[in-house]
């Protein structure tokens, strides 16, 4: 079996590990996304594309990995979204992202995004 691509998506929202009612500060937000962003593009990730919502402090990040199934699709990009959220300082004593989704699709079973 030849390895596909996947699309690998997580989405979540960073919180205060101390507090998780408190109201992330939107520079804060912004800060660990462009850090995360960077350590994906440091691991060569593939296809990055990060979404947030600065309000409620969700984000949603997708990554594409090459991978023999589906399951192993998951744990790479898993991999990839967690330790650069990591090194970014999210999933830290101080600060932590609750994941809500993760998605994982085959390239070629996508369905079109209508323009």
């Amino acid at each position: 079996m030849s390895a596909m691509r996947y699309e690998i998506v997580f989405g979540g929202r960073i919180v205060d590990a101390h507090d998780q009612d408190a109201l992330i500060p939107d520079e804060a937000v912004e800060s660990f996304v462009d850090e995360a962003v960077a350590e994906l593009e440091r691991l060569r990730a593939e296809d990055i594309s990060v979404s947030t919502t600065l309000s409620t402090a969700t984000v949603a990040v997708s990554v594409t990995v090459a991978a023999e199934s589906l399951e192993d699709a998951q744990a790479l990009g898993n991999s990839q979204i967690r330790a650069a959220f990591h090194a970014a300082d999210v999933a830290t004593p101080d600060w932590t992202i609750d994941w809500t989704s993760v998605s994982a699709v085959r390239e070629d079973e996508r369905e079109p995004i209508d323009a």
